[in-house]
C-alpha cells in the first residue's frame, strides 16, 4: 500500500511538473485524476513531497482556476462520469492539500482563495447541478450511463454531493 501510494504521489509531481513546464488542459485533467485517487486512498505524504506539491500547485493556481472555470462554462454532459471525478479531484486537493507549505509561512489554503475570488468551483458546481436536474430527462443525443457510473465511488466522502 505504501509503495502505491509513492507512486500516485510520483505521478502527481511529475504532472505538476509537466503543468508548470507546458500548462495544457490535458495537463489539469491529469493532475485532477491522481488527486482523485490519491484522495481516495488516503495518501500520507512525507513532509519533502508536501513541499514539492505545494510549491507546485501554487505556481500552477491561475492555470488550475482557469480550467475549473472553463470546465463549468462548457459543461459536456456526455462526460458527466469524468466530470465528477474532476469535481471530486478539486475536492481532495482543497481538503487534503490545504496544509501543505507553499513557502515560509504560506499554506495552499491561502493559495486555493483564489478559487472564491473568481467563483470558479462554484461556476463548476453549477453546471453539475443543472446538468443533474437537467439528466431526469435526457435529450436523444445524451449518452446513457448507469446508476453505477454515477453515483459516488468507495472511498469518496458523502461531503462530494455532486455524486447520485
Amino acid at each position: 500500500m505504501v509503495e502505491m501510494q509513492n507512486r500516485q504521489a510520483n505521478y502527481l509531481i511529475k504532472s505538476l511538473k509537466n503543468l508548470k513546464n507546458d500548462p495544457c488542459d490535458f495537463t489539469i485533467e491529469d493532475v485532477l485524476m491522481f488527486t482523485f485517487d490519491i484522495g481516495r486512498m488516503n495518501c500520507i505524504f512525507k513532509q519533502s513531497d508536501q513541499e514539492l506539491i505545494g510549491s507546485l500547485i501554487n505556481d500552477s493556481i491561475k492555470q488550475i482556476d482557469k480550467w475549473i472555470f472553463k470546465r463549468g462554462n462548457r459543461f459536456d454532459r456526455n462526460n458527466a462520469p469524468y466530470n465528477l471525478m474532476l469535481r471530486s479531484g478539486i475536492q481532495f486537493m482543497l481538503d487534503s492539500f490545504k496544509d501543505f507549505t507553499v513557502c515560509n509561512n504560506e499554506k495552499l489554503q491561502d493559495t486555493f482563495k483564489l478559487f472564491k475570488e473568481t467563483q470558479s468551483i462554484e461556476k463548476f458546481d453549477e453546471a453539475l447541478q443543472n446538468w443533474k436536474i437537467s439528466n431526469a430527462t435526457p435529450n436523444e443525443d445524451d449518452f446513457i450511463f448507469t446508476l453505477e457510473e454515477l453515483s459516488r465511488p468507495q472511498n469518496v466522502p458523502e461531503s462530494h454531493h455532486w455524486w447520485l
